[in-house]
């Protein structure tokens, strides 16, 4: 369970068992506790949010019950419960997040996992656009076999977006437009949904797999309650395949849809909800967000024009083929081929925009690797409409 530095497990006999005969034997077992919590800071850089940092507080073995017990010891009363707490503030240039997160991983004694989580969430990651969230959620899950388990989730989440577009021009035509745009993306209300999800893991290392399958199937059904009606469904998948010594071969694949009904449409579906593509963690040279429809205003004339702020989309797929070569173990470089569409069409994936690149990894410990990476967009077009990102990386680190 992770919670002893060193467990000894011996027979003795001893007189008492004199009258029981040969077969047995007194089992003693030592244990050496070790620490299972931990408190860090962390700060770093993405081509995504600049500038970050926060604090990480963690507990493995906590005791909810501590809250109501008498105080014996100030700490001692919160440990010993075998939960899971996790407490993580995070702020950066454009985003910041508070989570607080519970889970007890045998509910009852049972194989049952219960989890509570809460959250806060502000970003002006997309151009023009500033998107708070409120949240919680309840989760249940059950372990099916060593790799197959299964679980279910209920959410509760109130979003309020805003949206900033400037006018392509001063005439009132265009203030119209933009008038338009606000009132089709500048969603605000509460989405209540519930969940099924069915997760498979094959993979022989949870950090850095060589071998093996993840696969993640989720249906979830927004409109008991709430302001919304769709349904979201997920499928995705990473398969890892070893090609020769420290070399590792890495096939992702996924696949998101939502599909409105009731009071709630595609131009109304909630702008937080929505779905989107680019960045260093799904197709890598383009901007984050980038990939896909964009807001469009009208000119004096009538005529549209593109601004820098995603639409977003109900549909979007993609899929990665990576190479990933260990030159030593603090370093590894990479080379890329990514595909990938958003759409607003309902089950419809067109417009296949695919890139191509490479790069280095190097993890300096602790689990908190520093990525570089440069990359193209293949379709020509993208390299001069301010969507490539021609050059990603990522880093950061906990002390």
């Amino acid at each position: 369970v992770g919670y002893f530095k060193s467990v000894n497990v011996y027979a003795v006999r001893s007189s008492d068992d004199e009258n029981l005969g040969e077969n047995y034997r007194d089992v003693y077992i030592e244990v050496e506790e070790k620490s299972t919590g931990s408190a860090s800071l962390f700060m770093g850089f993405s081509s995504t949010d600049d500038v970050y940092g926060g604090l990480d507080l963690t507990e493995q073995n906590f005791n909810i019950a501590g809250f109501y017990t008498p105080a014996k010891g100030c700490g001692s009363r919160f440990r010993g419960g075998g939960e899971f707490l996790h407490l993580r503030g995070t702020l950066g240039q454009s985003q910041n997040n508070v989570l607080v997160s519970w889970m007890q991983p045998y509910f009852f004694d049972s194989l049952w996992r219960f989890g509570v989580e809460l959250s806060r969430t502000g970003s002006e990651l997309q151009n023009n656009t500033n998107v708070i969230t409120y949240g919680g959620s309840v989760t249940a899950g059950y372990p099916l076999s060593n790799f197959w388990s299964a679980g279910m989730r209920q959410r509760l989440r109130h979003a309020k977006d805003n949206l900033y577009i400037e006018p392509y021009d001063n005439s009132e035509n265009a203030a119209n437009s933009v008038r338009q745009q606000k009132d089709l993306l500048d969603q605000s209300g509460l989405v209540s949904a519930f969940s099924g999800n069915i997760n498979y893991d094959s993979t022989d290392n949870a950090y850095k797999p060589h071998r093996g399958w993840r696969s993640y199937f989720e249906a979830e059904v927004a409109g008991v309650g709430g302001s919304y009606d769709f349904l979201k469904l997920s499928y995705l998948n990473s398969l890892y395949f070893p090609l020769w010594t420290k070399a590792t071969f890495r096939l992702r694949g996924d696949f998101r849809f939502i599909v409105p009904f009731g009071k709630t449409s595609v131009q109304t579906v909630p702008y937080s909800e929505r779905l989107m593509l680019g960045g260093e963690n799904t197709v890598r040279a383009y901007k984050p967000f980038r990939l896909g429809p964009a807001v469009q205003i009208q000119d004096g004339a009538g005529n549209e024009h593109n601004t820098s702020t995603p639409e977003g989309g109900v549909s979007s797929g993609m899929l990665s083929f990576e190479i990933n070569q260990e030159i030593f173990r603090m370093l590894d470089v990479f080379a890329f081929f990514d595909v990938g569409t958003v759409t607003l069409g309902t089950f419809q994936l067109h417009d296949i925009r695919p890139t191509a690149g490479g790069g280095v990894r190097i993890d300096i410990g602790n689990r908190n690797p520093i990525m570089f990476g440069w990359g193209a967009p293949l379709v020509r077009a993208d390299r001069h409409n301010g969507k490539w990102q021609k050059f990603f990386f990522a880093m950061g680190g906990q002390f």
